[in-house]
């Protein structure tokens, strides 16, 4: 099932330029976590969790080339590496408790690897039907339907939900197989509708969220309805609301940074960004608590531009690859040296 290859078109540039983008704003949303103390922090963050991930999901879909054993396996151990790692990290330096859920949910956003090794299987598996392709009626009806299980979602307990990434996958899904749907001329059709009206739609947007007086915890991609304080009917119109805000949101902030390349060397080292930003997050925030100095939207904005620049550098080092997958490398530089001594 997994050997089938799909067709995508060459390169884009400004993709990878906009996978930066919303790289720093994953490393902001995180470094805003560890203190929203003050209203601009609070604004910023529920501004940056309506679109980072959905758009970030879509774009893993748009990008969406191949499903190999091959490419799953070397998410698979990119995952159990740094799995083990940042447990290691949470239990002897953090002193943060274990336990059999702990272990077998993914470490805070690790959730996304595992996800997307379930994307890109469902994807290829719902592809090997060719009748789903066939017209846009049926793409329709597969995107209501992956709509209407992420609104089941709501149903499920929080920590059941947390195992294997289980809630967040069906609930993100849906900008998964939208991405797909959208390459090419399709997705062009909704940036040339939607780029003369982006920017003040995103400042309206970005009005409203400033009226919010706690975090959105719903855009997170997981949590029962009952936890938001809502029946299983209000919980999904406004989980449905939120999905097709997020995916407007989304597709204006595609449109504003369409053509634009300056960071898009980077953008192609998105995979290695993530991983290791949590690293640094930490270390720095541990710093910061130290020294006692206020946490304030300024400093954390600061934090995270030094973060991504340090990352960035990091990106360049040429090993960078074997750190996300060593055994892999080992495994082949064994292999190589065994087979130059026959």
């Amino acid at each position: 099932m997994c050997e089938i290859i799909l067709k995508t078109p060459q390169r884009d540039a400004s993709l990878d330029n906009l996978k930066f983008v919303l790289i720093f704003l994953v490393i902001l949303g995180h470094t805003l976590e560890f203190n929203i103390s003050d209203k601009s922090s609070l604004s910023m963050f529920n501004f940056i969790y309506l679109f980072h991930m959905p758009l970030f999901v879509m774009l893993s879909g748009i990008c969406f080339k191949r499903c190999s054993k091959k490419s799953i396996g070397r998410l698979m151990e990119t995952y159990i590496v740094f799995q083990c790692l940042y447990l290691f990290c949470a239990h002897f330096i953090m002193h943060q408790s274990m336990g059999i859920s702990t272990i077998i949910s993914p470490y805070f956003h690790l959730w996304y690897i595992v996800s997307l090794i379930w994307w890109r299987l469902i994807t290829v598996l719902l592809l090997s039907y060719p009748i789903i392709l066939s017209t846009r009626v049926n793409k329709l009806i597969i995107v209501v339907s992956t709509i209407f299980c992420a609104c089941l979602m709501g149903l499920i307990n929080n920590k059941m939900g947390l195992l294997f990434s289980f809630s967040r996958t069906v609930i993100f899904y849906p900008f998964f197989i939208i991405g797909y749907f959208l390459k090419g001329q399709n997705i062009n059709y909704f940036v040339k509708k939607m780029k003369p009206y982006a920017g003040l739609f995103l400042l309206i947007v970005f009005f409203a969220v400033m009226m919010l007086k706690e975090k959105n915890y719903m855009a997170f991609g997981y949590g029962n309805y009952n936890s938001f304080g809502m029946s299983f009917w209000e919980g999904s119109l406004a989980r449905i609301i939120l999905i097709i805000l997020s995916f407007i949101i989304s597709i204006s902030v595609y449109s504003l940074l369409q053509g634009i390349t300056i960071f898009s060397m980077y953008g192609r080292k998105t995979m290695s960004l993530f991983i290791f930003h949590w690293f640094f997050i930490c270390t720095m925030v541990q710093f910061i608590e130290y020294m006692q100095i206020e946490m304030h939207f300024m400093i954390m904005l600061a934090l995270s531009l030094i973060i991504t620049i340090i990352l960035c550098h990091m990106v360049k080092f040429k090993y960078i690859d074997v750190l996300l997958n060593p055994i892999s490398a080992l495994y082949s530089k064994f292999s190589s040296v065994i087979n130059n001594q026959l």
